[in-house]
């Protein structure tokens, strides 16, 4: 807000930088800039936020803005090769790095309330199927390479769709590259053990 104060008297619009990495922090900078266009009648837009390296999620971010009925823009729509690693929700073709942010974008956020009903991935037996035909897959000394894959993608079709584990690494997307290249069962395996990890837990007891 220094910078905003220091060049009032330059600008029709005030502007300001937010990359805050808590929603207290965001909303308490939110309310400042308000009082002070209101005080000096200048309207007011925040013209960078949302930053994966710097704890300020796109989507927390946009919530605050959104509730508080202040404009913003997002620095780095795009994916680039130069900011691409810490910045941006957009890549060429139209897909996207998360897409948490687009929804936030529309207006669409997680629930964080008390409100939450967590996934039972399990309710129907598919967890616990899964996790055995991975045992029997694994196990298996002339395992088939076809059916190695339809089991994996099963089971990273249970973690994404169920959010069982971080999705920086999609679990759908390493069965993805394995179809795409020569049979290689050591890799199948790496990729179906921690899988298996992760659904046991949630079998039915």
């Amino acid at each position: 807000m220094p910078c905003v104060e220091q060049l009032v008297d330059s600008v029709d619009v005030l502007s300001y930088h937010d990359y805050s990495p808590t929603a207290h922090e965001i909303r308490a900078n939110i309310e400042a800039a308000l009082e002070f266009a209101a005080k000096v009648h200048k309207p007011v837009i925040n013209t960078e936020i949302g930053c994966v390296g710097r704890a300020n999620p796109y989507d927390i971010a946009l919530q605050q803005y959104r509730s508080a009925h202040l404009g913003w823009y997002i620095w780095e729509l795009m994916i680039s090769r130069f900011w691409g690693d810490i910045y941006g929700v957009f890549y060429a073709d139209g897909s996207v790095r998360d897409p948490s942010i687009a929804a936030a974008v529309l207006g669409i956020f997680r629930n964080r309330t008390d409100k939450v009903v967590l996934e039972n991935p399990d309710r129907e037996g598919w967890v616990t199927r899964s996790v055995a035909d991975g045992r029997r897959w694994l196990a298996d000394s002339v395992a088939d390479w076809n059916q190695g894959l339809d089991l994996a993608e099963t089971q990273a079709n249970l973690i994404k769709a169920a959010q069982l584990s971080q999705m920086r690494e999609l679990p759908t997307r390493a069965v993805d590259m394995l179809r795409s290249g020569k049979p290689d069962i050591q890799a199948l395996q790496s990729l179906m053990r921690p899988s298996i990890s992760i659904l046991e837990p949630y079998e039915k007891r």
